[in-house]
């Protein structure tokens, strides 16, 4: 998917997958939610959002993609995704 948001483009098929998290819903199920988050390779964030009622793209800042993380507890799988070190 590609999409201009903020005057930059954004597209899925050229952006780095950092981690998934979906609701645990099935994909038929009308509450399904499937979120990626993703890093374009000039650095900047964004959220592939998926429903049953379609997808979108959503741009983020990088304190925004941390929190993201966070709340998904998906902190470890992103320094291993990003072969960042925990130095903590």
């Amino acid at each position: 998917m590609k999409k201009v948001l903020n005057g930059k483009l954004y597209n899925t098929k050229k952006s780095t997958p950092i981690a998934t998290w979906d609701n645990g819903a099935d994909m038929s199920d009308s509450t399904y939610c499937e979120e990626t988050l993703c890093k374009t390779s000039t650095g900047d964030f964004f959220i592939y959002c998926k429903n049953v009622k379609g997808h979108d793209l959503i741009a983020i800042t990088a304190e925004d993609a941390f929190e993201w993380l966070r709340k998904h507890d998906l902190l470890d799988k992103a320094y291993k995704s990003l072969n960042i070190s925990d130095s903590s």
